[in-house]
C-alpha cells in the first residue's frame, strides 16, 4: 500500500511537472508571438496612415499624399511656358545661307612681276618662298581671238589686283595667301606689284615680317601668318 502510493504521488508529480514545461513552453511561444506579431504590425504601421509611426522628417514626405486637393504645393505648381525658350527650336522653315559658287567668281591670270624671296619666315626650320603676285589678264595673249574665247564676255580691263603668295619649300604646297589691292586698268593707280618684298623682323618677336609696296600707292606690313596693315604714302613735288 505504501509504495504503491509513493508510486502514484511520483507519477502525479511528473505528469504534474510534464504538465507545467509544456504550460511555460506555450507561454513563452504566445509571448514571442505577440511579440514578432507586434513588430510586424509596427511595421506596417509605418504607412500614410500613422502619423505616429514614423519620425519627424520621414512623416513629412508623406504630406503630399495625405493632401487630397488637386492643387499641389507652389514648389510643385509651375507653367510649363517658364521653362520653355520658344527661340531653341529656331524657325522651323529654317534656310540655309547662300552657297559660294564658282560662277560668282571671275579666275584672273597670275603674274610675276618681281623677283621672290625664299627665308624660314615662321622659325620652323623650313624655308618658305615668298611671292609677289599680280593678278591681271595680258592683252597680247587674248588678242587671239582662240584664247578669248576661254573669258566670255568678261571686260578684261576690269580686273587688276596684287597679293603674297607663300609657298612651302618642303611640302612644294601653298601655305598661305594674302589679298593686297584690287583696281581696273582705267584706274589712276593700278594694284601691281613691281618690287620684290623684303624680310625682315621688325617686331623683335623671332619671326620675320613682310614689306611689301604696290603701285597702287600702298605699303604694307604682313607678319608670317599673313595678318598685317597698310600704309599710304603720299609723295609731292615742290
Amino acid at each position: 500500500m505504501g509504495a504503491g502510493s509513493v508510486e502514484t504521488v511520483n507519477a502525479d508529480n511528473k505528469t504534474s511537472t510534464g504538465r507545467r514545461l509544456l504550460e511555460d513552453n506555450n507561454l513563452k511561444g504566445a509571448e514571442q508571438g505577440s511579440s514578432e506579431s507586434k513588430g510586424k504590425e509596427d511595421v506596417h504601421a509605418a504607412t500614410v496612415e500613422n502619423d505616429e509611426g514614423l519620425e519627424a522628417d520621414a512623416d513629412s514626405s508623406f504630406e503630399l499624399f495625405r493632401n487630397n486637393s488637386d492643387e499641389l504645393a507652389d514648389e510643385y505648381s509651375y507653367d510649363y511656358d517658364d521653362y520653355v525658350d520658344e527661340s531653341l527650336w529656331g524657325d522651323e522653315e529654317w534656310t540655309e545661307e547662300k552657297h559660294e559658287k564658282l560662277e560668282d567668281y571671275v579666275n584672273i591670270d597670275s603674274h610675276i612681276l618681281c623677283t621672290p624671296v625664299i627665308a624660314d619666315i615662321d622659325n620652323d626650320g623650313v624655308s618658305e618662298m615668298v611671292v609677289a603676285v599680280s593678278y591681271f589678264y595680258d592683252h597680247e595673249y587674248y588678242d587671239n581671238q582662240e584664247h578669248r574665247k576661254d573669258l566670255g564676255d568678261i571686260d578684261i580691263g576690269k580686273y587688276v589686283a596684287g597679293g603674297i603668295v607663300v609657298f612651302n619649300l618642303d611640302t612644294k604646297q601653298v601655305k598661305w595667301t594674302a589679298d593686297l589691292d584690287l583696281s581696273t586698268e582705267t584706274a589712276n593707280f593700278r594694284g601691281y606689284i613691281y618690287s620684290s618684298p623684303t624680310v625682315a623682323d621688325l617686331d623683335g618677336d623671332g619671326y620675320l615680317d613682310i614689306l611689301v609696296g604696290t603701285s597702287y600707292g600702298l605699303f604694307y606690313v604682313l607678319d608670317h601668318h599673313g595678318n598685317g596693315c597698310s600704309l599710304l604714302l603720299y609723295y609731292s613735288l615742290y
